[in-house]
């Protein structure tokens, strides 16, 4: 995995419909305190084609509500639905040590903190029995703290996959090592799917010759 670059873009949220009549809009945030997503300065959509400048940030439901640079009626709110938001990674303060296994002398809580960009698309190395190994397709959180969505194929060279949300914590989740691109994972009892049975093909019957209908 190459190391990550000062100039690599993260996205920080998402805009997710209009709010109100004056061209306010309702946001998805993906930053730690979500009404953050304002300070960041000049925010830019994915294609860089256009920039925004977030204003008045207050909690709303599921997310935030603020005023977008330029954006004065709902159309023009309605019409930014589905943009994501991202922000140069250098504009961010650099988070704690981060690689290798956790110091056991380090507190349970806030012990290590990541950017879910560096998180996703990480390989998973599994600690509990031989699979498949997986890769990090997204990060939730839906209140009772992150999740990690782990995406593997059911066989080697095989399109389709299983998926689970692992719990983003140091029993599920021993080792982070980004220089290398991985994580170990030790799932907990009863979260992994079962084994896909395989099916039987039934043998054909073959069929007694009637001797009385044969003539014999």
């Amino acid at each position: 995995m190459a190391p990550r670059r000062s100039d690599e873009r993260l996205c920080v949220g998402i805009i997710s419909g209009a709010f109100g009549v004056d061209g306010r809009v309702r946001i998805k945030s993906f930053t730690e305190v979500p009404e953050d997503i304002g300070s960041f300065g000049v925010l830019e959509s994915e294609d860089c084609r256009a920039k925004f400048t977030l204003t008045a940030c207050r909690p709303g439901k599921d997310g935030v509500t603020a005023c977008v640079s330029g954006i004065t009626s709902r159309e023009q709110a309605s019409a930014l639905r589905g943009t994501k938001l991202y922000i140069y990674r250098e504009a961010l303060p650099e988070l704690a040590p981060r690689n290798g296994r956790a110091e056991e002398d380090q507190p349970e809580e806030g012990e290590r903190e990541y950017y879910h960009a560096d998180l996703i698309g990480l390989s998973v190395r599994w600690l509990d029995e031989p699979r498949t190994n997986g890769h990090v397709g997204a990060v939730f959180n839906f209140g009772a703290g992150d999740l990690l969505e782990i995406v593997w194929p059911v066989a080697q060279n095989s399109d389709e996959t299983h998926s689970i949300l692992l719990p983003f914590d140091r029993e599920s989740v021993p080792d982070i090592v980004l220089d290398e691109g991985y994580i170990t994972a030790l799932p907990p009892a009863g979260l992994m799917p079962d084994p896909i049975a395989k099916k039987r093909r039934s043998k054909p019957r073959k069929r007694k010759r009637d001797d009385t209908q044969s003539g014999k």
